[in-house]
């Protein structure tokens, strides 16, 4: 097999990686915003509130992608973290969407914790980091505070 057409092969396949496995997703608009309702903008939360996040990518090109989202707690240590796939079908802007819970304990233990300064709700309290991938590069990180 001679170089050139080696050489060719493998820009074929590199040109399709930029756009099936390379992050795309340029320039990405992160927006947080409370219990579901994005009109609720915010960047502070309480430990009840459900955190949520949208990414927008405008111009995300046509393939496959693995969207990866950890959330990184004020210890800095990772807290949770969600990954789903899922096909773009045409160059179009796509918004992508993950949420976080903090309690998620009965409804008896949640007066509790709200009461005391003990426990793992201390933990929650504080700086939150968010990190955002696709297809395993980084494209984006934010911060959000739990009071």
């Amino acid at each position: 097999m001679s170089v050139r057409i080696v050489l060719w092969i493998v820009f074929l396949w590199l040109g399709a990686a930029g756009t099936v496995f390379g992050a795309t997703c340029r320039a990405p608009e992160l927006t947080f915003y409370k219990n579901d309702d994005p009109k609720r903008v915010a960047t502070e939360f309480s430990p009840e509130d459900r955190i949520c996040l949208a990414v927008r990518c405008p111009r995300l090109p046509a393939g496959h992608y693995i969207f990866h989202v950890e959330w990184i707690n004020p210890g800095g240590k990772l807290q949770e973290q969600s990954e789903w796939s899922f096909e773009q079908p045409a160059l179009s802007n796509y918004t992508l969407r993950a949420w976080l819970r903090l309690l998620r304990e009965s409804a008896g233990r949640r007066v509790i914790a709200a009461t005391t300064d003990s426990g793992h709700r201390m933990v929650l309290l504080g700086r939150w980091t968010v990190i955002i991938y696709l297809n395993g590069d980084r494209i984006a990180e934010a911060a959000f505070e739990v009071r």
